[in-house]
């Protein structure tokens, strides 16, 4: 069973929210009763069927566990992209506005850092195979590009996760994966933003 936005005003595009699995729980007359199935429950692939005119009543939670690891398959290192989820989550939630604009801003641009990480892995890997050639060259040089996006864009991931803590949840910390990183990747952050005054001489490293 799919599950669609019916809000007016979503631009044209798809309604399309999330599919969930339905399994029948008891029948009264020609009322079919159903449920969406639990997180880890063994899916039988049974069909549920009612005659026509009968009548379908769905007790109905959505797991956004589920969303997550239905709809978002695991990319390279690992990383699932985040933005589908928080987008779909927020077309049932009822949270203040800042905090969702926020939270999906954070999510689509930590899922724009995997991308361009993933194209400066994939360039590199093209570029190794090259033994030498210009294309491989040309390779090296936009694996290079793809990273130094992605890094600047994942230094702006660290500052918001910052402020996501600091605005809308003060009672939670910084993850320990990014607060044991946060020096590092500023350091990286800041050496490629600085590039054109490092190349005019302007910046030295040891300065950053």
């Amino acid at each position: 069973m799919s599950i669609s936005d019916t809000e007016p005003g979503n631009g044209g595009g798809s309604n399309f929210l999330c599919a969930v699995r339905l399994v029948e729980t008891k029948r009264e007359g020609n009322t079919v009763y159903a449920r969406t199935m639990r997180r880890g429950e063994k899916d039988t692939g049974k069909g549920i069927r009612f005659d026509a005119g009968g009548r379908l009543v769905i007790e109905m939670v959505i797991d956004w566990r589920d969303v997550d690891e239905y709809h978002n398959p695991v990319g390279l290192g690992d990383y699932r992209p985040i933005a589908n989820t928080v987008w779909a989550w927020r077309q049932f939630a009822t949270e203040r506005l800042d905090f969702f604009f926020f939270l999906f801003a954070l999510a689509r641009r930590t899922d724009a850092a995997h991308s361009l990480w993933t194209s400066a892995i994939r360039a590199r890997d093209t570029a190794r195979e090259g033994q030498g050639s210009v294309s491989a060259r040309q390779a090296h040089f936009a694996a290079l590009a793809a990273a130094e996006m992605s890094i600047i864009a994942l230094g702006r991931c660290y500052r918001m996760v910052d402020g996501l803590v600091e605005k809308f949840s003060p009672a939670l910390s910084v993850p320990d994966g990014v607060a044991e990183t946060r020096d590092a990747v500023k350091a990286m952050r800041d050496a490629f933003e600085h590039i054109d005054e490092r190349a005019e001489g302007k910046v030295k490293i040891n300065e950053l």
